[in-house]
Formats: C-alpha cells, sequence, structure tokens
C-alpha cells in the first residue's frame, strides 16, 4: 500500500507575533510527527510512505491533486490535523475526495487523538487514528480489505462502529526516528545564506502534567520520552542534510535538571556536531550545566515568560526572580550561548498593566531578543478547565466550521474572544514600539556594535526599518 502523509496549510494566528530584532516571516519546520510515521512504514512495514507539505504550495488545489496522482494505487491519505487548523485539514480533504471519490482518507494528530469521538463525525472522513498513530496505521494497511480485523484494531475508529479511546504505547522503544534521506530539507532552509534549515523535534510526546506546562495542550496524552543516546544518534545523522540548527520544541516542563544533564551527555557521547537549543521556563542554570550546553554546542535558549507578574509566574513553577535570571542571561552570553525571551500577553489571569511589567522586565534582562505571543488558548490545556471564563470555543464550534470551512467563519482562539483580538494585537505593537525606542537600550545597542565594529551596519538597518 502506498501512503500519502499529508500536512495541510496552517491556520494564521489570530494575533500576529512581534519579534524584535524585526525578522522576517516564519519559515515552516521539516513536519516532525510526520516524519517519525514516514520513518516506521518504512522500517517496520512493506508499505510505502512519502510526506506532501501542503504549506509550500501557492495554488492548493491543482498542488495537491498533483502530488497526489504521483503516488500510485493501490493508495491511502492520512492527514496530520490540529484543532486550531481542522478547517484548512478539511479543505484539504474535500479537494482530495473531489478528484478522488474513491481514496480512503483519514486523521491523525492532535485533534483525533484528544477528541476522537468529534474527529470521526467529520464528514468525508473514512478513519481516524487516535494515539500513537504508527502501530494504528501498521495494523490498518495489513488488514485494509479484512473488515472483522480492522474492526479490533485500538485506537482505529470507523464510521458507525463502537466509540474507542486513544491508543498510547507505554513507551517509545518500539518505534522508530527519522534517517533523514526522504525528507527535501532545502525546502526548509529559508532565505539564501541563512546556513540551512531550523530543525524542530521533541524529546517526548504527551503531556508532564506538572504546572509548568499548564496551558500546553496534550493533556489527555500521558508522558513519554525517546531514548535520548537514540535521538541525539538520529541529530547527527542529519549532519550533512542541511541542518544548521535543532530546536527542541518539548513542553518547558520535560528539561528537568537532571533531563537536561542526561541529554547534554547523550550529545557528548555521540559527539555532536550540529548546534542545538531550547525553550525553558525562568529556570537557573548552575556554572557547570551551561559549560556542558555550550560544549555540546547548545546556541541558544529560548526563556518562556508566560507571564511577568511575579504571582503568575509562581503558578507555573517560576521560582527564579529578575536579578536571578539576568545572572543567568550573563553566565550564558559569557559562554557563547544567546538567550532569548517569548513572552505571552492575554493571559486568562493577567492583572492590567502587563505591557509595562514586560518592558520592565526586559529591561532587568538588558533588552535580549524577545517575542511577544497571545497567550495559547488551546481546547485541550489544562488552564482550560481551571479557568472557565472567556476561554476558547468550544468543540461544537471548530466542528462546525471544519463542516464547512470555505464560507464559514473560523473560530477565533484568544482569550477573552474575538473582540479582543484587535485591543491585544495593539498592546503587543505598543510594547514593540516602547522597547525598540527605549534610550537604554539603544544605548546598550550603540555601545555593543562600537565595540564590535557593527556601528556603521547598525545604523544602516536602523535606517531600513524606518524607511
Amino acid at each position: 500500500m502506498n501512503v500519502l502523509l499529508i500536512q495541510p496549510p496552517e491556520a494564521a494566528p489570530a494575533v500576529p507575533t512581534r519579534s524584535l530584532p524585526r525578522t522576517a516571516q516564519r519559515v515552516a519546520r521539516p513536519p516532525w510527527d510526520l516524519m517519525c510515521l514516514q520513518a516506521y512504514l518504512s522500517q517496520r512495514s512493506r508499505h510505502v510512505a512519502d510526506v506532501v507539505d501542503a504549506r509550500f504550495f501557492s495554488t492548493l488545489e491543482p498542488e495537491l491533486l498533483a502530488a497526489a496522482r504521483r503516488v500510485p494505487s493501490p493508495r491511502v491519505a492520512i492527514l496530520y490535523t490540529e484543532t486550531e487548523g481542522l478547517g484548512q485539514a478539511m479543505g484539504v480533504l474535500d479537494t482530495l475526495k473531489r478528484a478522488f471519490p474513491t481514496l480512503p482518507v483519514g486523521l491523525c494528530g492532535p485533534h483525533p487523538s484528544q477528541f476522537p469521538e468529534a474527529a470521526i463525525r467529520l464528514p468525508r472522513v473514512d478513519f481516524v487514528l487516535a494515539g500513537d498513530p504508527e502501530p494504528i496505521l501498521h495494523s490498518l494497511l495489513d488488514y485494509f480489505t479484512v473488515e472483522t480485523r480492522i474492526q479490533h484494531v485500538p485506537g482505529l475508529l470507523l464510521p458507525g462502529a463502537p466509540p474507542k479511546k486513544a491508543h498510547w504505547l507505554p513507551d517509545l522503544n518500539s518505534l522508530t526516528l527519522p534517517d533523514w534521506h526522504d525528507a527535501f530539507l532545502a525546502a526548509y532552509a529559508g532565505a539564501p545564506g541563512s546556513g540551512g534549515c531550523v530543525a524542530e523535534l521533541r524529546l517526548s510526546r504527551g503531556h508532564t502534567g506538572c504546572p509548568a506546562d499548564r496551558a500546553f495542550g496534550l493533556a489527555g496524552e500521558p508522558l513519554r520520552l525517546w531514548r535520548m543516546d537514540r535521538l541525539a544518534a538520529c541529530i547527527q545523522r542529519a549532519s550533512d542534510k542541511g541542518v544548521a540548527e535543532v530546536f527542541l520544541a518539548d513542553p518547558p516542563g520535560v528539561w528537568t535538571p537532571a533531563r537536561l544533564d542526561q541529554w547534554c551527555e547523550a550529545l557528548v557521547q555521540t559527539r555532536n556536531v550540529i548546534p542545538w537549543s531550547l525553550q525553558l521556563l525562568p529556570t537557573f542554570l548552575s556554572p557547570d550545566a551551561i559549560y556542558q550546553m555550550a560544549r555540546t554546542l547548545c546556541r541558544r535558549v529560548v526563556f518562556l515568560l508566560p507571564s511577568c507578574e511575579r504571582n503568575n509566574l509562581l503558578q507555573y513553577g517560576c521560582t527564579l526572580d529578575a536579578p536571578g535570571l539576568a545572572r543567568t542571561f550573563e553566565d550564558l552570553r559569557e559562554a557563547g550561548i544567546e538567550p532569548q525571551v517569548e513572552s505571552w500577553m492575554g493571559g486568562p489571569e493577567e492583572p492590567p498593566g502587563a505591557g509595562r511589567r514586560i518592558v520592565r522586565m526586559l529591561g532587568d534582562l538588558k533588552f535580549p531578543p524577545f517575542t511577544l505571543r497571545a497567550f495559547p488558548c488551546r481546547l485541550d490545556a489544562p488552564i482550560c478547565r481551571e479557568v472557565q471564563a472567556d476561554g476558547p470555543p468550544p468543540l461544537a464550534a471548530w466542528t462546525s466550521w471544519a463542516g464547512d470551512p470555505w464560507n464559514r467563519p473560523r473560530p477565533q482562539a484568544v482569550w477573552g474572544g474575538s473582540e479582543y483580538i484587535t485591543r491585544l494585537d495593539a498592546e503587543m505593537q505598543t510594547v514593540l514600539r516602547t522597547v525598540e525606542n527605549h534610550p537604554v537600550r539603544i544605548v546598550r545597542q550603540g555601545w555593543e556594535a562600537l565595540r564590535t565594529g557593527q556601528f556603521l551596519k547598525l545604523v544602516a538597518q536602523g535606517m531600513r526599518l524606518r524607511t
């Protein structure tokens, strides 16, 4: 059986992300989950899988159908589906079904795994892979024409059949990591001269269940980790494939000090040659930990700030204050690791004055590179059960949108609802302008440019931004 693993176009965020330094639009990252599924089918079965990334299509229908026609029959299509991109996935499904009415099309990913019964009721969906998709899809393909067998595959939902829960493996040891041979990584490299693509990987699957990750989705999926030596070896296989950096996109609660030490040791054992980075909550990093990170080619650490209000930060387990975090930033800079900040705005527990607190925090940290995002509003995050007011649109709203994504408005996943979007965007732009024009930041930036001989370049960049 030939399998099309399709990454649908991404849904645009309700509130645009703002960054300083101002950067171009974020380049798509290789679809890690689909690459793992492709590797499993290629190495553990007789089935052949191709990844189709529709995020690169300028005209969806002709390019999608051309990609499907290149795959010979018998074939089946699998759509990676997230709740926020449910309409995009259903648009892809509708396009495929109009051109190939008999093509079996199924869903995998976060949405069908968290809401399997709602997913199987979506129009024109032939089956749903709820849980770890690798063993479910393997069994489906092996017994595709044996209805009595596929009825009993755990995690496989079929229309009209009794409901099932998601099927999660107890660990990830039986799965396969990508070998990068089938990935066209040059497409993800971005602008010429960027040095290659950033590959977004995860050490984990599932939710930690700890306070640090209360705003992250996948609350119904148990936490499992890849073996660190296997993941470290997987990264090395990408060394000659055009990967410039590996970003570990795990929820920050995964990275305890012990796990970070184990990860650095795994990289030492595999003689890592690829720069890497990760995201953390404001966390104290010992000099020894920073030394090991620099030794294994860690190049940047993104510190997530769900809030800059102390009591809110304590709810996420952040006990490090601004002076302590500033010292950690200095230690990272001295070791050649760039600290960055990603600050969330518009959270449901945020008191008034968030913009002022963010500017003050960035000033205490000597104005590192930073990104502003709207506070995540995911239907399957623990915080959505804790805070009921102004929560995410209900599942019924997403399902209704998916039924006719061409004509119905998309639900806006923003705390406070769609009426708050314009005000939140204005607040984020105000923070960006305030930091950009902050006199202390300008003086620091000028001094650093003089020290490094980049003053004229800095002036030219500033003139381009203001024209």
